[in-house]
């Protein structure tokens, strides 16, 4: 039976494969899935169905690509890695979405995908179910990068360490209707869950 492991699980495996403890891709992985399960507690309190356990597991195997190979690869890297180790196909999926708010492949932010390179997330998210887990990843991914902050800071933060490209603009726009979206289902602005944003800012 193929891996559906717990938060937990995940975040030993993460612990397992990283060397540098302190290192910003492990606090990346661990502040993306405590953001992601911390908004996802909110929403099932608020009546949504959404798996909170999940999510969290979810944003702490988002960038697991980073730990085994090179950066630029790293949605192709964690995806084949979490296939290779039999993980449940919605568990390896979130290498490969959790760059894409809007689903398609022109929607990444600041470094366009080569079809060449990676045909596989091409083929892949056109027909695919973005989860409601999934899309509390992404939006968490762009709220993270060692610490929580606005998706305003963190998307500004990208761009100026990565550039931009034709797809930004387009991009920052779904991204706060993602913001957008998930305030609208809590019935409050999301930063409140997080207070400590304001020493971010």
């Amino acid at each position: 039976m193929s891996k559906q492991p717990t938060s937990q699980e995940a975040w030993e495996l993460i612990k397992e494969l990283t060397i540098d403890k302190e290192s910003a891709t492990f606090l990346h992985l661990r502040g993306v899935g405590d953001t992601a399960g911390k908004i996802a507690e909110a929403l099932r309190e608020k009546g949504v169905e959404v798996d909170s356990d999940k999510a969290r597991a979810f944003g702490y195997l988002h960038d697991i690509g980073r730990l085994i190979g090179p950066g630029q690869d790293h949605i192709i890297n964690g995806y084949h890695y979490l296939k290779d180790h039999d993980f449940a196909e919605e568990y390896c999926a979130i290498s490969l979405t959790h760059s894409f708010p809007n689903h398609t492949v022109d929607c990444i932010l600041s470094t366009p995908i080569d079809p060449m390179r990676e045909k596989l997330v091409h083929d892949y998210l056109p027909t695919h179910q973005f989860s409601l887990e999934e899309e509390l990843v992404c939006l968490s991914d762009l709220m993270v990068h060692t610490h929580v902050t606005t998706v305003e800071k963190r998307m500004i933060d990208v761009i100026s360490r990565h550039g931009t490209w034709t797809g930004t603009q387009d991009c920052i726009h779904v991204v706060l209707a993602l913001k957008d979206k998930i305030d609208q289902m809590l019935g409050y602005n999301l930063y409140d869950l997080f207070p400590e944003i304001k020493d971010s800012l």
